[in-house]
Formats: structure tokens, sequence, C-alpha cells
């Protein structure tokens, strides 16, 4: 504690601007570790709390990708099937991603075309949440493409099937779905195939 100066901690935030966090992203980490130093000081175990200098708040322009860039990204082969399917399934449907790691085989209804969301998986404690973000189960219906590729990830899927198996199944469990940077890592990968920086 008592090595870090107003020069490290300024080295410390130019290194998260570096790996690509936003202005905001990094004004919530030095606040947190403003929080520690102040505690620090208050307990005598440094003199004093340097100067935290804030980041420029310079939102990142989200881009949207145009109709032709969408089809020639769903057109390619990805690094992760499962990537693909879910971020296919996010595009046309709007399912958030708690809520596409959250399907499990007793959800789909592909003889009628839908999917019965009713809960949403919580990364931080690895659990279904009881409702979606909205409080409300909903039926999702699909197109045809979609189910079809569906059914694929269905027969590619290394455990029992069971009503409880989790469709986008990750690799070391079958208790668990398939990690959130299983889909960002597929997606940007894809992306950067076709020329766009993340």
């Amino acid at each position: 504690l008592t090595a870090i100066d107003k020069p490290m901690i300024k080295e410390f935030r130019n290194s998260l601007y570096n790996k690509g966090y936003s202005g905001s992203t990094i004004n919530k980490i030095l606040s947190a570790l403003k929080v520690i130093l102040e505690d620090a000081e208050e307990k005598n175990l440094i003199q004093y709390v340097p100067k935290i200098d804030r980041a420029a708040e310079n939102p990142k322009q989200k881009g949207i990708l145009n109709i032709e860039e969408v089809k020639e990204l769903f057109s390619m082969e990805w690094p992760d099937y499962r990537g693909y399917v879910g971020s296919l399934l996010a595009a046309s449907t709007g399912l958030r991603l708690g809520e596409i790691q959250s399907i499990t085989l007793q959800d789909l209804h592909l003889d009628s075309n839908y999917i019965h969301v009713r809960r949403s998986w919580d990364k931080r404690f690895q659990t279904f949440t009881q409702t979606t973000k909205t409080g409300r189960a909903r039926n999702i219906f699909i197109p045809e493409n979609i189910k079809n590729k569906i059914i694929k990830l269905i027969e590619i899927n290394p455990y029992s099937i069971t009503p409880d198996t989790f469709l986008f199944f990750a690799e070391k469990s079958e208790q668990k779905p398939a990690e959130p940077e299983i889909f960002t890592r597929s997606l940007y990968r894809a992306l950067e195939t076709i020329g766009i920086t993340p």
C-alpha cells in the first residue's frame, strides 16, 4: 500500500484505457481504489491518499451493422458453433445473454417453432434467477432456419440429453451453461474476419 503513489495510479489508469475500458468503467475502478486507500489512511496503514485523476469520459461509439454486414457475418463459419447460434438467436429475437444461457431442452418447443423463456442465468452466483429481467416468462417465436441450427446444436451436445440439458452447453460441466466468453469471443473473431473491429 505504501508504494502506491500518483504516478503508479496514473499508469494503472492508462493501462485500463489501453485495454479498451470505457472512461465510465475506469472511473468506477478508480473510485473503488480510492475507497480502499481512504480506509487504509484511516487505519494509519498509509500517511495520505494520493490524488487520483479521473479518466475522461468519452463514451465509446457503438456502431450498428448494416444489412450486408449482418448477412456476411451469419453466412460464414464461426470458430464455435454455440457462439454462432447464440448470437443468431440474440440478433433475431432480442434475447439477453443470461436468458440464452438458461435455455434447457424442456424450454424448446420446436414443433411449434418457439422457445419458452422463463428465467435467466446469473453469472455472478452461477445459478438461475427465478424470472427474466422483466419478471415475466414469455414465448419467443423462431424462424425455421434458426430451429434447424438449434437441432444441430442439440446433436453435437456431448452430454446426456434430458429435459434439464442446457442448449448452450459448457465444455467442462453439464451442470452449467456455456460461459459468456464463448459468445463474445466467437462474435469478435467473426467480426474481425469480415474486417470489423469490435
